[in-house]
């Protein structure tokens, strides 16, 4: 396998300091049992989570936990044997949940919320089909594959309809890292960040926005009303996300095509406007709604690198 490096510092695992950690396996025994500790009721949630992936592949595969004030929330799946990405599927809590399985469309709340998760995946084989999807969520998700083949694939962090919570700012896309000792076909990589929340709703009618009644002149008889007042405008939209990052390493891709592209995060958009005054004489008619508001700035782009065979990285 390739060794799994750190896409920022360049560094191995066992690189500066050593982290201690513990082996959970299916199918194979790592490690000294002697050197194993009991598992607390904060690791047992991230090691279900992680076998959840791999009822879900039915591979052989080792957890390992890592020690809470080592690394937080470090989950690594390792030693999947082969792995076929032939329809979207999203990365929530640590599981690759395909589309069709979600009981609800993909939501804000399947994004990061709070610390971020770094997930480390090393597949003999790891197949895209054209119509294959990986949305990482906005998690750090490394990648270490001896061959790689794609038709077409996409890894990718957010669906492009994908919007952060009411007047929330959009997360960042995370950081992604895939190293291949060989890969054929092509494989696009979009990191995007999430879109900003939409923003609030144009406030209450007030009273003094209602139309003013007055007597008609003569001849006529009754009564007439002034225009309502226009509901107040929504408000600003949230601030997209960061892009994030990625760090591709090839050693052996002649004629693999990458298709790889960094963009930021979309502005929320604007708030929906507030209901119009009432008109007279306790009618329900509303004047019009207030305009809708400004859609929210744009996240920033963070860089992609790509290190082909001895070539030099290259980052944009």
């Amino acid at each position: 396998m390739v060794p799994m490096q750190d896409p920022f510092t360049g560094q191995s695992p066992d690189a500066g300091q050593q982290i201690q950690h513990k082996s959970i396996c299916r199918g194979a025994d790592i490690g000294n049992r002697e050197s194993r500790k009991q598992i607390t009721g904060v690791e047992m949630k991230s090691v279900v989570s992680v076998l959840a992936v791999l009822s879900l592949f039915n591979l052989v595969a080792c957890v390992e936990v890592m020690d809470k004030d080592d690394l937080k929330g470090e989950v690594v799946v390792k030693e999947i044997r082969n792995l076929v990405i032939d329809e979207p599927y999203f990365l929530v809590d640590g599981d690759f949940v395909p589309a069709r399985r979600l009981t609800n469309k993909p939501n804000a709340e399947m994004a990061l919320l709070g610390d971020r998760q770094t997930y480390a995946l090393s597949v003999d084989v790891l197949t895209f089909t054209d119509k294959g999807v990986l949305f990482t969520m906005g998690q750090d998700v490394r990648i270490s594959a001896r061959v790689l083949e794609s038709q077409n694939g996409w890894i990718t962090t957010f669906p492009a309809d994908h919007e952060a919570r009411l007047v929330a700012d959009g997360v960042s896309g995370g950081n992604i890292s895939l190293q291949v000792e060989r890969a054929s076909g092509s494989l696009n990589l979009v990191m995007q960040g999430e879109r900003g929340g939409v923003g609030l709703t144009g406030g209450d009618p007030h009273p003094s926005m209602d139309g003013k009644s007055f007597p008609l002149p003569r001849p006529m008889n009754g009564f007439g009303c002034t225009q309502p007042k226009e509901g107040a405008p929504g408000g600003l939209g949230a601030r997209g996300g960061i892009s994030g990052s990625a760090h591709i390493e090839i050693l052996d891709g002649e004629g693999f095509v990458l298709n790889a592209k960094a963009s930021p995060g979309l502005g929320g958009r604007g708030g929906p406007g507030g209901a119009g005054g009432r008109y007279c004489m306790g009618s329900h008619k509303r004047g019009p709604s207030g305009a809708t508001g400004p859609v929210g700035a744009e996240g920033t782009v963070q860089t992609i690198c790509v290190k082909r065979g001895s070539r030099e990285l290259q980052c944009k």
